[in-house]
């Protein structure tokens, strides 16, 4: 089944967005709204130093590694990009989950075309089919992923057909979704973007996946 990428023929298409590429997933239970300040106090006991409050808006100024560490806590973990990206679309093939329009955007995602610059409570917009909200626009993702240009496949490699990370020692890790400071052409299903995994932001935050296997205490 499709894993990720974006057809050459999208239009606004980035380099790295593609080429498409195919492999099969192990099955996974995905958070259904990005973490939000007061899960990440919850489990943490901690506050990060959010640059927009509220108990039910992202949590965000976290790096990739904080969101290790609260993975750690809870025996979740950040999902991959393939994982990422096969939640998002949804079955869709369109460069959003609701299709190619630009117009629609703001009934499903917050971007700087809404003119609010900040972060929106979680699940305040139209969710995907699959019942998934805020993963277009709101804040960037962490994905557990090393970035690799997708251009550079000859150079490096396809990316695993099993849906798991890649990892191999970039100096980068891959975010996804676009966030609210970004317009709806720069939040699309493929769309990717980089930062050193030290790195927090007041457009990065993250939702945290479970492998089934490990929900129902298989080995």
């Amino acid at each position: 089944r499709q894993l990720g990428g974006v057809p050459e023929e999208e239009e606004d298409r980035f380099d790295d967005e593609g080429p498409r590429h195919q492999g099969r997933l192990q099955a996974f239970l995905h958070c259904q709204t990005v973490c939000t300040q007061e899960a990440w106090g919850r489990v943490t006991g901690e506050r990060p130093t959010n640059v927009f409050e509220g108990a039910r808006l992202p949590v965000e100024q976290v790096s990739w590694d904080d969101c290790q560490v609260f993975c750690q806590h809870t025996g979740l973990r950040l999902p991959s990009e393939a994982e990422w990206e096969y939640a998002c679309r949804a079955g869709t093939t369109t460069a959003y989950y609701f299709g190619d329009d630009l117009k629609e955007f703001d009934k499903y995602g917050w971007a700087n075309s809404s003119r609010d610059y900040y972060t929106h409570p979680v699940a305040g917009k139209v969710p995907n089919g699959w019942g998934f909200h805020d993963m277009l626009g709101n804040v960037f993702e962490w994905v557990q992923d090393d970035y690799v240009g997708h251009n550079y496949f000859d150079k490096y490699g396809f990316a695993p057909t099993d849906g798991s990370a890649r990892l191999e020692g970039k100096m980068t890790k891959v975010l996804k979704g676009g966030c609210w400071g970004n317009g709806p052409v720069a939040c699309t299903s493929g769309s990717r973007h980089n930062s050193a995994p030290t790195n927090a932001s007041s457009e990065f935050g993250f939702r945290a996946i479970l492998a089934l296997d490990k929900a129902l205490g298989r080995r």
